[in-house]
């Protein structure tokens, strides 16, 4: 997009300001720049507005045009060349109706069949649109540009080329992380090495080019592979007399849920913490932290629903928080797992990797839901900026602080939602001081006898700091995050507000951990006085739906297709409420454990403290992912194997 003009709203994209949305904070300019030479240098001789993210762009066979794909706009544009105007927008969606998500961002033009050819990435798909009178040389085309078909691709079609008879289709994570390599074939590691869930295998499909009768069977594998028929339905207006339930059949019925409270959490696996519960499908060799270091967790998932079937849509922090706040991950994201070469946005810090439908909060606000962030995209600033561990969890047990915490969100739109006070991603903020912070203003909201229908809570120290000196051991960090979680829902619990309130709980990536059955499989928990006691839920759910199942609650419409296709978390549900409150367990490992000191370490366990002192904890995933987990490895089971087969599912 154009650079900014004084007076427009405007944030930083890796050091360079961008136009923003002043309501949701995201990029909302895209334009197409004409360059040409002037006095001896090329220089900008025109900006032509277009579509959001235009990321592809091809012209039409007697040069006269010029198409552009917009990834965040679903969209081509069409630009008369000699004029410089855009003369049409064509719509690339499967269907008409379905709202913001296709990310079409490549383009082809074959002027000999009078088509143009568009990669819609997250449709996974080709679309086929007929070229209209304007451009066409065919006998009766249609007066504008439209959609005739679809064709089934690899994982996020990026780049397409017409050779011949043949399209050409190259796909961004093709097979993905679960492709198979045959012994001797090249591939992202040895197969001895496991497979890591960052090893996306791209793929190039090549696929003759259709007939009528062949473009209606792909159209129709197309739309029943994004669940087109369930989409549209639902998107059905709401019925005026539905009665309150607790997940609405339709999106804007009512629910007997007020208040949803997200709490968002960092980077686990299902078998890292649940792989030893009988009760599930986990494998007990794989657990980190189990029950005795996740107590809390254990309880709630037995005594309200265990969630075995539960997954990552994303890999890592960039993308995951992305897919909790948005149930989406825009173009310019999804071509970053090479290398992230301009932004790591986890925290909010870059514009152009988000929705410009925006965040879950937007949703809420614009129906005048109210709402409440505690942590989520915020940078966090000390008094004592070299302040350590031990001096903030010396604070809240003696109850007298001496350190403050500035907070700034990292996007203006927060600003008048986030609370001062509450840290963001800081690994030397016990969580139980962030627990407290909310428990203290959910008894002042008791008195008040008002609470928000949205809350955030971000509770991040089950990331760890690995094993490094000056910090608690992995299993600390962990119990202290289980503990803040258990004392977050026994207060809310007792709360007046329970009745009305659900809480989702969720990681917010599986930071390329093990498990046995997929590496994006995660830890999820939901609790209310509605859900399930003493249940497993087996459906195959992800953040997507878990964004659905809250938006459902709240009388909320989907943002994009990802959501509205989703498949809420209606089954770990009853009708009628237990208001039984949860009862906190107590920690079992003591939350100032700490790591030895250097000195008197040798061998692997010093080696893993010097990699551990070398990790940049400042801000998430900065550090090497598969050395950390073997970090995490050692600090838990000592010298014991790692498990390399289970770095990715099993075949």
């Amino acid at each position: 997009g154009d650079m900014p003009k004084d007076g427009d709203p405007r944030a930083p994209s890796s050091g360079t300001e961008v136009k923003v949305d002043a309501r949701t904070s995201v990029a909302n300019s895209g334009s197409v720049s004409v360059l040409g030479k002037a006095e001896g240098a090329w220089k900008v001789l025109k900006s032509i507005e277009v579509g959001l993210h235009p990321s592809g762009m091809t012209k039409s066979g007697d040069g006269q045009y010029v198409f552009v794909a917009n990834a965040c706009s679903d969209t081509i544009s069409v630009i008369h060349v000699a004029s410089g105007m855009v003369v049409e927008t064509i719509a690339c969606r499967p269907e008409a109706r379905l709202p913001f998500g296709s990310g079409t961002n490549a383009i082809a033009v074959s002027p000999r069949d009078n088509v143009i050819y568009a990669a819609n990435g997250t449709n996974n798909c080709i679309a086929v649109i007929a070229l209209g009178k304007r451009y066409s040389g065919a006998a009766e085309p249609p007066d504008k540009c439209e959609v005739i078909g679809l064709m089934p691709t690899g994982w996020y079609p990026g780049a397409i080329a017409v050779a011949g008879d043949t399209l050409c289709v190259a796909n961004i994570k093709g097979h993905g992380s679960l492709a198979l390599q045959k012994p001797g074939e090249k591939a992202p590691r040895p197969r001895e090495k496991g497979r890591n869930s960052h090893d996306h295998l791209g793929s190039v499909s090549l696929i003759p080019l259709p007939g009528k009768e062949k473009l209606a069977e792909y159209t129709k594998s197309v739309n029943e592979n994004n669940r087109l028929a369930y989409s549209l339905a639902g998107l059905e207006k709401p019925r005026a007399d539905a009665r309150p339930r607790v997940v609405p059949e339709r999106h804007g019925e009512p629910s007997v849920i007020e208040h949803v409270i997200y709490v968002i959490k960092e980077n686990r696996t299902y078998d890292q913490v649940f792989g030893d519960m009988k009760e599930g499908n986990g494998d007990p060799n794989l657990v980190l932290f189990g029950e005795d270091v996740t107590p809390n967790q254990h309880a709630l998932a037995r005594q309200y629903t265990l969630f075995d079937n539960f997954y990552c849509s994303g890999v890592l922090s960039a993308d995951g928080h992305q897919w909790c706040n948005e149930a989406y991950c825009v173009d310019y994201l999804e071509r970053a797992f090479g290398k992230f070469v301009r932004s790591y946005p986890y925290e909010g810090s870059d514009p152009l990797a988000f929705a410009p439908t925006g965040f879950l909060w937007d949703n809420a606000l614009a129906r005048k839901k109210s709402f409440a962030n505690y942590g989520e995209f915020v940078r966090t600033k000390f008094s004592k900026p070299a302040a350590k561990w031990s001096e903030f969890y010396d604070q809240y047990k003696s109850g007298k602080s001496t350190i403050t915490m500035e907070i700034t969100p990292n996007i203006d739109s927060l600003k008048p939602y986030t609370r001062a006070g509450y840290p963001g991603f800081e690994m030397r903020v016990p969580d139980v001081v962030r627990a407290k912070i909310f428990i203290d203003d959910l008894k002042k909201a008791e008195a008040a006898g008002t609470f928000p229908n949205l809350t955030y809570l971000f509770l991040p120290c089950d990331h760890t700091s690995g094993t490094r000196p000056d910090a608690p051991t992995p299993q600390a960090m962990v119990a202290d995050n289980d503990l803040a979680l258990g004392q977050v829902v026994e207060a809310v619990s007792k709360s007046k507000f329970w009745p009305k309130t659900a809480i989702f709980i969720v990681e917010d990536d599986p930071q390329n951990g093990f498990d046995h059955v997929d590496s994006h499989r995660t830890v999820a928990l939901v609790i209310s006085p509605y859900t399930k006691r003493k249940h497993v839920d087996s459906t195959c759910y992800n953040q997507t739906g878990m964004v659905k199942t809250m938006e459902l609650m709240l009388g909320l419409p989907p943002m994009n297709q990802l959501d509205l296709s989703a498949t809420p978390m209606s089954n770990c549900f009853a009708a009628k409420a237990d208001l039984t409150p949860y009862v906190c367990v107590p920690n079992r490992i003591p939350l100032d454990q700490m790591n030895p000191p250097l000195k008197s370490l040798k061998g692997t366990a010093k080696a893993m403290a010097e990699a551990s002192m070398k990790l940049d904890l400042s801000e998430a995933d900065l550090e090497e992912e598969d050395g950390f987990n073997r970090i995490l490895w050692h600090a838990v089971h000592g010298d014991k194997p790692y498990p390399e087969k289970f770095v990715n599912p099993k075949e």
